[in-house]
């Protein structure tokens, strides 16, 4: 049932009654600094029902009674002018949308609040400091997403649970404590908060979810022990990072010089972009590379071991200093756009068979692909990128094999415009080979000498792509 104010307020509020309580159910008033009565016709104000200041652009501050226990979806929504709010002890839970878009600069929570609903706080642009009070445990999906002034939060230590996109797009929040009391971190819970330099990971921490902290300015994350799922792509896009620390007691992730891998280190999971150091080799024990691992570093030189099985999802994306990469005969799964935005990446050499193909290798860059004599699968192009066959074989029976004019050389030939490396080694029993000569095969043969082969016992000669 629809009642009216009493004759001094009629004609700015209208209202509901239910079981002896009072839900306000929408705002006339000419706006300016409101307070809601506690009471109407003696009876108590409870609630602040569904859209019942929806769009108002009059509105300045609010003052909601002791008494009030909810306010309901869509309460405050647009009111892009409310800059204050005065919440009641006696709040016990805000839903979805209440105050979403408005000009709200500051909050602090009642310590009665027990819960706030989905997107209540999001897209408050002007929002600059919060503070949740205890007793509140969990902060729902995209609750304050958006809120691009927002510098600082107050977490309190009954809160357990960070809600998916909770925060996304504050990007001005510069440092978050996380409470030992969380349990989880929602995805994407603080992705795109670009002023983000710090995050500190307590103990109790048991999940973070994909993307949680993407494209943040972290310069360094410390995981603890009781963290036991790393969602993909968590802290991808960081450009800034440096190093990253696993607590040695951690059951399921392990860091190498800074380097964040699974326990068994058979996942490599991420290179900090930031990483000082130009080559990187990658370790025996790894089998994946996870998707985003190398995303957006400096590395100029990666070196594959013969272990590596699966390359994920833009795993070298953006790794604008690779100019060529040779991949293991092991490989079998070669994931989407995984050396996409390599601008300077000219040459991919597969040692073996053609991998199971995911996506584009990539469509845009320079990139060639080449594979050897005998290997299977391979057809003019590979994931948008053209094939090349890399077969450069020196000419034993050439009449320029051998010694002319004290120089030892010999004629290479195979695929026209081929780049390889001629190396050279002492000892074929313990090499340690020594790099000659950098070509390209140009109309498809190229003769090469060694001026220096009198300075040695012996020499021996192999053939590498760059």
């Amino acid at each position: 049932m629809l009642l009216a104010l009493p004759v001094a307020v009629e004609a700015q509020f209208t209202y509901t009654t239910n079981n002896g309580t009072i839900t306000i159910a929408g705002y006339n008033g000419p706006g300016g600094a409101v307070a809601i009565p506690n009471t109407v016709y003696g009876l108590p104000v409870v609630s602040v029902g569904t859209a019942a200041f929806y769009y108002n652009h009059a509105v300045t501050s609010i003052v909601i009674p002791n008494g009030v226990t909810n306010i309901g979806t869509y309460a405050f929504n647009w009111c892009n002018i409310l800059t204050n709010v005065s919440f009641p002890n006696s709040l016990i839970s805000i839903e979805d949308y209440a105050f979403q878009d408005s000009g709200l600069t500051t909050l602090a929570f009642p310590s009665s609040l027990r819960s706030i609903g989905a997107q209540t706080f999001s897209g408050c642009t002007a929002l600059r400091s919060l503070t949740i009070s205890n007793g509140l445990t969990s902060i729902p999906a995209m609750t304050f997403h958006y809120c691009s002034s927002l510098t600082s939060v107050t977490f309190p230590g009954s809160l357990t649970s960070i809600g998916s996109d909770a925060f996304i797009y504050c990007s001005s929040l510069t440092y978050v404590s996380i409470p030992a009391s969380v349990t989880s971190i929602g995805s994407f819970a603080f992705a795109n908060c670009t002023s983000l330099t710090n995050v500190s990971l307590t103990a109790n921490l048991a999940s973070i979810g994909s993307s949680a902290f993407q494209n943040t300015r972290l310069t360094s994350v410390t995981i603890p022990s009781t963290v036991t799922s790393i969602g993909s792509q968590a802290f991808s896009n960081c450009d800034g990072i440096t190093n990253i620390t696993v607590d040695p007691l951690n059951p399921s992730y392990s860091s190498s010089n800074g380097i964040l891998f699974n326990k068994s280190q058979t996942l490599l999971m991420l290179y900090p972009p930031a990483k000082s150091g130009s080559a990187y080799n990658i370790p025996a024990s790894a089998r994946n590379v996870d998707g985003y691992a190398f995303y957006h570093t400096m590395l100029a030189n990666v070196t594959f071991l013969n272990a590596v099985t699966n390359i994920g999802a833009y795993a070298f994306n953006g790794c604008t200093n690779l100019v060529n990469v040779t991949i293991p005969k092991s490989l079998v799964s070669f994931g989407e756009s995984a050396f996409a935005g390599c601008t300077k990446l000219v040459g991919l050499y597969f040692g073996g068979n053609a991998p199971m193909l995911l996506g584009k290798v990539s469509s845009s860059d320079p990139t060639i692909i080449y594979y050897l004599p005998g290997a299977t699968g391979w057809n003019t192009n590979y994931g948008g990128r053209p094939t090349v066959l890399w077969n450069p074989t020196p000419q034993k029976n050439s009449p320029n094999f051998g010694v002319r004019t004290n120089r030892f050389g010999f004629d290479i030939t195979g695929t026209a415009n081929i780049p390889l490396v001629v190396e050279a080694c002492t000892n074929f029993g313990n090499p340690i080979w020594l790099s000659l000569q950098s070509c390209t095969l140009t109309n498809g043969t190229i003769y090469f000498s060694d001026p220096q082969w009198m300075n040695y016992p012996s020499r021996f000669y192999r053939l590498r792509s760059p």
